[in-house]
């Protein structure tokens, strides 16, 4: 037998390294207390999101 997997579409958002972008992403997710940030000077280096998964992190750049 042979099946096909429809696509799935999903939202995104794009982590700019400001607070900005982690404040609209946080907020868009609905879970502020899953996000952390660490602070380096200037703008937000990197961001880590708790998921059932584990925890990921996300730099300037890349799409969560």
């Amino acid at each position: 037998m042979k099946y096909r997997k429809k696509p799935v579409v999903i939202d995104a958002w794009l982590f700019e390294g400001t607070f900005g972008s982690y404040s609209a992403i946080s907020k868009a997710l609905g879970s502020p207390e899953g996000f952390f940030f660490c602070e380096g000077p200037g703008d937000l280096q990197e961001i880590e999101i708790k998921t059932l998964e584990g925890t990921m992190t996300a730099s300037p750049g890349d799409w969560i």
